[in-house]
């Protein structure tokens, strides 16, 4: 029996990834409306596009050092976690470092479809990877430490 007091969606596992996944969205949003309008990008929507991406990057990072660092290897002592997860992280982390190098590089006047591309192959890595974390070792974790 399931001895956790709270549903597994508001564990705080889940909080955190819902957290990301809505940045990940939110800055999808916005850089489809500046490639729908076609804009050339100013010097205030860089630095918003900037400080933005730099929120989302500490954030990431500072989820992925966590898993890898401490969740997983506590994780590791009581099941066996999937492999494929873990194999997964290196690919992410090394696409955000692209978006991340395309970022600092932006200047006035151009436009945000290399960003938004980038963006979107992110997004596509990122937030499947999420769901399976949640779908299998979630559900491990709430077994295995009650």
């Amino acid at each position: 029996a399931d001895t956790w007091k709270i549903p597994q969606e508001d564990d705080g596992w889940c909080r955190v990834h819902k957290a990301l996944k809505d940045e990940i969205r939110l800055f999808d949003e916005a850089l489809d409306q500046g490639f729908q309008r076609d804009d050339s990008l100013s010097e205030w929507q860089i630095k918003c596009i900037q400080t933005a991406f730099d929120c989302h990057f500490e954030h990431v990072t500072w989820h992925h050092e966590d898993e890898d660092n401490n969740v997983v290897p506590f994780w590791k002592k009581r099941f066996k976690y999937p492999e494929e997860l873990e194999k997964e992280h290196p690919s992410i982390e090394a696409h955000i470092e692209i978006i991340s190098k395309i970022i600092k590089q932006l200047t006035a006047g151009e436009s945000v479809k290399k960003l938004s591309q980038e963006w979107k192959k992110y997004q596509s890595m990122i937030v499947p990877h999420m769901d399976k974390e949640e779908e299998y070792a979630l559900p491990l974790h709430r077994d295995y430490f009650t």
